[in-house]
């Protein structure tokens, strides 16, 4: 009987389609608030007071900034939100605009503006 559980459960296993990603985590009003602060000093200019790609510098850009609150941006992971504020837009060979920040904030920055991305987003 245990080798057709064990080969039934293989089948499901095999054959099931893979769970999506997972989008979002619970964040800590701490981490929030920390990233609306960095969030404010390196991405507004171009993403906008509310995320929504018309910052200042917004209009010089070409391509636009992204629009944080769009399905574009929030159907990805926090690890893919990560490596692009990590690597820069261009990390796709696009020719973005936005500059790599992995050298200038540390991890645990970069976890935090992924956190107020996702306030700005609901």
């Amino acid at each position: 009987m245990k080798p057709f559980l064990i080969l039934s459960w293989c089948i499901i296993a095999c054959t099931s389609e893979p769970l999506p990603p997972k989008i979002t985590a619970p964040y800590s009003a701490l981490s929030v608030n920390e990233g609306k602060v960095l969030y404010d000093f390196y991405c507004q200019s171009c993403h906008g007071k509310e995320g929504k790609g018309d910052g200042l510098n917004a209009f010089t850009l070409s391509p636009p900034p992204s629009d944080l609150t769009l399905t574009k941006t929030t159907s990805k992971t926090d690890e893919q939100l990560k490596i692009i504020i990590g690597k820069g837009s261009d990390i796709n060979k696009k020719a973005g605009a936005m500059p790599p920040y992995g050298l200038t904030l540390k991890d645990y920055q970069i976890k935090d503006i992924v956190s107020y991305i996702r306030k700005l987003a609901k």
